[in-house]
């Protein structure tokens, strides 16, 4: 197709598609760029372009696009959505949230699944600025709209959790995830957090235990979450061995080093 209409921009997303499809992330990365010169007017290109630079962790190209995409094509709720992601996972929360919120005020012609995403984007945000109240409602409403929307469910279920708020919702949310989505540690691990803040301890243990069996790379909030799941279980010899490699682990920005060197101290939980 390329070949025989190299100035057709349809070839190149299609091109793209396939590149993407075969893991091929650069390739298409090549094939979309060469779509949006063709025709800057392509929102799909430009979504899957941004998506590819997203994919590669190039977030500041992803931005560059994002802000071409809306230079061509102001006020698209597809396009205002993909940039909202790229500044997020920059870290700019402030620019995230306004293009989110543009996206959620342009996009009520949208179909549902879409909108959910975009309150489920906003949940996130606002929960990086700390508006803890906006970020549950936010959620909340995505769930409303997409009763599979399993980020959502998740990240309302376990943000709950660490506030002590609402635990009975947040393990329906958590439970519902896992029941959507089997088998994922992520997943797994919420919602053995939820039961251990309801102090359902045994419970908690096997749904740990099921999140590091299915765990691709053990993190050291994982590990730190096993060995305070185990304390509570009486098992304090595994429990000290769980904090202490989450402790060997650790730099991961949700570990609290003081907090687990006082619980490997004193040999117990530390709330």
């Amino acid at each position: 197709m390329v070949d025989v209409h190299p100035r057709v921009a349809e070839s190149h997303v299609a091109k793209g598609q396939v590149n993407w499809m075969r893991n091929d992330l650069v390739g298409a990365q090549s094939s979309f760029s060469i779509a949006v010169g063709i025709n800057p007017y392509q929102i799909d290109a430009w979504r899957m372009l941004i998506s590819v630079d997203l994919a590669l962790e190039q977030y500041d190209q992803a931005i560059q696009h994002g802000g071409e995409a809306l230079h061509n094509i102001p006020n698209n709720p597809v396009l205002l959505y993909f940039s909202s992601i790229a500044y997020t996972l920059k870290g700019n929360y402030e620019l995230a949230r306004n293009l989110m919120e543009a996206a959620l005020n342009n996009g009520q012609n949208e179909n549902e699944i879409f909108q959910s995403n975009i309150y489920s984007g906003l949940g996130d945000i606002y929960h990086k600025l700390d508006m803890q109240s906006a970020s549950d409602v936010a959620y909340r409403e995505a769930i409303n709209l997409d009763s599979t929307n399993v980020g959502a469910m998740n990240n309302l279920a376990y943000y709950l959790s660490l506030r002590n708020q609402d635990l009975e919702d947040a393990a329906k949310f958590a439970l519902t995830a896992n029941e959507l989505r089997p088998n994922d540690a992520t997943l797994e691990d919420t919602y053995a957090w939820v039961l251990f803040k309801q102090e359902k301890y045994a419970d908690a243990l096997l749904w740990i235990e099921k999140a590091m069996k299915n765990s691709d790379s053990v993190s050291a909030v994982l590990l730190e979450h096993y060995g305070d799941i185990l304390i509570k279980n009486k098992k304090t010899a595994e429990a000290m061995k769980q904090w202490k490699l989450a402790l060997d682990r650790g730099g991961d920005s949700e570990t609290n080093i003081e907090k687990l060197k006082e619980k490997i101290n004193k040999k117990a939980y530390v709330e």
